[in-house]
């Protein structure tokens, strides 16, 4: 498995890739080291200013180290900025599924509201010779340009913009688990039938609306749709007999799994726009949804245009065989857990 983090600067990105270090095992390089050890040896003559240009001379050379070590079957935690937007399409099928990619950005409101400390936690891992150029504006310009960037390129942003220790122990945890586990099987996410590697992100703090649940998830799966019809589906493979009903609410597209001990509910943010004849009606999204046996699924069609998609997952024990919704106060917080726009 290969770790490519990347993200805007003082994000976090080398104290992440440290503690993955530290928890995995993983060897870990920093496109920061390799780019100092060019410039001091003399084999460039450009300075640790030159960005734009940089990316273009370093890119190359992590993305043939990367190839060698999927090809050599090795693990590699890869981390810096210097990574380019499109940089997908530099891999083919054989390595792309052996990638995880994390791009790490702040929100203005979370660098308004923590500057002091952005700052001072600035060398926890290395030390920086140079900070004062980082102003609010630099910062605020800078995680826009690469949440922007790596957004349009389809791909899936962290935002920085609640507890920062929550969030980053949340990611952690993320690229840890091989698959994320519930209680009625291990959750996977399909395009089109194949498998692909998803990021199950924990769902950070506590709500009253769920004080309950067991295990609160978003998986976020960007797509760059082509006009053509495609679906992203999220199931679980059944690991004990189940029951299901459908549970959706406004913009919520909701569908709970139920046996004696567990509930578990799967969301997704949508109108299920299509009558059993086939009559399509009007709504707000430009994709529809399907219930499945063990799942839900984004249906993409020709018209879509939106490039990202995210699956809420929410279970809690203590279950009724014979009551699974158990009322108003324990068996509906599967279903506030689900919803991917709820945040606690």
């Amino acid at each position: 498995m290969i770790i490519l983090i990347t993200g805007a600067s003082h994000t976090g990105k080398t104290l992440l890739a440290q503690r993955l270090l530290e928890h995995l095992r993983i060897p870990y390089l920093s496109i920061d080291h390799l780019k100092m050890g060019l410039i001091r040896s003399g084999n460039t003559d450009l300075t640790p200013e030159d960005d734009e240009e940089l990316t273009e001379y370093l890119w190359p050379i992590v993305r043939e180290m990367i190839r060698t070590a999927v090809e050599n079957k090795q693990d590699l935690i890869v981390e810096g900025c210097y990574v380019p937007f499109g940089w997908r399409k530099d891999f083919g099928e054989a390595c792309l599924p052996h990638i995880r990619f994390l791009c790490l950005a702040m929100t203005d409101s979370f660098i308004d509201g923590h500057f002091g400390e952005i700052l001072s936690h600035a060398s926890d891992i290395e030390s920086r010779l140079e900070d004062a150029g980082c102003t609010r504006s630099f910062l605020k310009e800078e995680n826009r340009r690469f949440a922007e960037g790596f957004r349009r390129a389809g791909e899936n942003v962290i935002l920085i913009d609640g507890d920062y220790g929550e969030t980053m122990d949340a990611v952690r945890e993320a690229v840890a688990m091989k698959k994320l586990e519930t209680p009625f099987g291990d959750i996977e996410i399909r395009i089109d039938g194949s498998p692909i590697p998803c990021l199950a992100l924990r769902v950070p703090g506590t709500d009253r609306r769920c004080p309950d649940l067991l295990g609160r998830y978003r998986i976020r799966v960007p797509f760059l749709p082509d006009g053509e019809r495609h679906e992203i589906s999220c199931t679980f493979s059944p690991s004990r007999p189940y029951d299901r009903g459908a549970e959706s609410g406004e913009s919520l597209e909701c569908q709970s799994f139920f046996d004696t001990e567990f509930k578990m509910s799967m969301g997704l943010e949508g109108d299920s726009m299509v009558l059993p004849t086939g009559e399509r009606i009007p709504s707000r999204y430009d994709y529809d949804v399907a219930y499945l046996e063990t799942g839900m699924s984004y249906l993409i069609l020709e018209e879509t245009k939106t490039d990202s998609y995210v699956f809420g997952i929410a279970w809690i024990g203590g279950m009724d065989r014979d009551d699974p919704w158990n009322g108003e106060d324990r068996g509906i917080q599967t279903w506030f857990g689900a919803d991917p726009t709820l945040s606690p």
